[in-house]
């Protein structure tokens, strides 16, 4: 089978992490869905907006994982972590 993505797209996808051989996958049946006039690309409820719903979706959560799990490790400045002890005595 030919490859379905040009060389530019390959060189962004494995600069991005994405595998040629998905993209591939993804166009092969994005045409088969065309030819059988199953799938619109564009406009409300089309693949292109879906795709881009999708991926936006992940990515807002793997940045909020990423910011809780940053936040949890490394308390706010002047806040003392629960349960720590203050390094200063005040003179009881």
């Amino acid at each position: 089978m030919a490859s379905k993505t040009t060389a530019a797209s390959r060189q962004a996808a494995a600069a991005h992490g994405l595998s040629p051989r998905l993209l591939d996958k993804l166009a092969g049946l994005a045409a088969e869905n065309v030819r059988e006039g199953g799938l619109r690309l564009m406009g409300e409820g089309g693949l292109l907006a879906e795709l881009t719903r999708h991926l936006m979706q992940a990515a807002v959560k793997a940045e909020m994982d990423l910011h809780l799990t940053q936040e949890a490790a490394a308390p706010a400045a002047g806040v003392p972590a629960l349960g720590a002890t203050s390094a200063t005595a005040t003179g009881c």
